[in-house]
Order: structure tokens, then C-alpha cells, then sequence
């Protein structure tokens, strides 16, 4: 595992990570989060350059407000980044069939009080583009 941050931002031209064994790599993955006029409120990441290999266990420690919630957010297509670009299972953190692979717990969910609990699987099993019959085996 490594993590420095640098300057350099952009996606390799492959779209691939620089070896098959990095299952999370991340290069210059920053996000700002802005108010209503667009202008830079916080920066909760800063250009975070990592690597995770296959077989690694790997965690995110840090105080509060050091971008360790944003980071897991940013990686599982949750949120955008300002800059840079974070890849998982050599696809982008945007595209949602790598999900399939992750289990994720937040630290508050985020239920709809308005539906019961078969809703809320069916909900989120179409978030995630699950099948009817999968679905309908919750």
C-alpha cells in the first residue's frame, strides 16, 4: 500500500491500474464540496494518490473531517470527485456494477420512512440494477 499526494491528476489512457493485483487505485482524487453559488465551501480530500493489492487489508484511520467517509463514498460512486479519479477492480468508481463485489455498512442509513422493508430491498436491489427474480427473493 502506498499514499502520497501529488500534482498529477488525470486517468491513465488504458483505464486499467498499473498492475492486475491493485484492486483500489486512486490518483490525485480530490473533492471539494461547494455551497449554493458554487464556491469552494470545504475541501475534504486532497489529491489522495493510493494503491490497495489483492490480499491486502487495508484501513482508513484518521480524526474526524479528515476524508475518510468521503473517500469511501468517492470509491463507491456515491459521490463525485472535484478532480482526479479513483479506480475499483480496474473499473471507475462511477460504474455501479463493481458494487456487486463490495459490501458496504454506513455509519447512518439512509431508510425511507415511507417504505416498509420489502420496498426498501426492492429499492435499493434497483439501484444497483438486481434483477427481478433477485429481487424478489428478499
Amino acid at each position: 500500500m502506498s499514499s502520497t499526494a501529488t500534482g498529477t491528476s488525470g486517468a491513465p489512457a488504458s483505464g486499467a491500474p498499473t498492475s492486475p493485483d491493485v484492486v483500489i487505485e486512486t490518483r490525485s482524487l480530490t473533492k471539494d464540496y461547494r455551497d449554493f453559488w458554487g464556491r469552494t465551501k470545504v475541501r475534504a480530500l486532497k489529491a489522495l494518490d493510493l494503491e490497495v493489492r489483492r490480499g491486502e487489508i487495508f484501513g482508513l484511520l484518521g480524526p474526524n473531517g479528515s476524508g475518510k467517509s468521503t473517500t469511501i463514498k468517492l470509491l463507491l460512486g456515491l459521490l463525485f470527485p472535484t478532480s482526479g479519479y479513483a479506480l475499483v477492480f480496474n473499473k471507475d468508481a462511477t460504474d455501479v456494477s463493481k458494487n456487486e463485489r463490495i459490501g458496504y455498512l454506513p455509519e447512518e442509513s439512509y431508510l425511507y420512512k415511507f417504505l416498509n422493508a420489502h420496498e426498501t430491498l426492492d429499492f435499493y436491489g434497483r439501484l444497483f440494477d438486481m434483477p427481478l427474480a433477485a429481487r424478489a427473493m428478499a
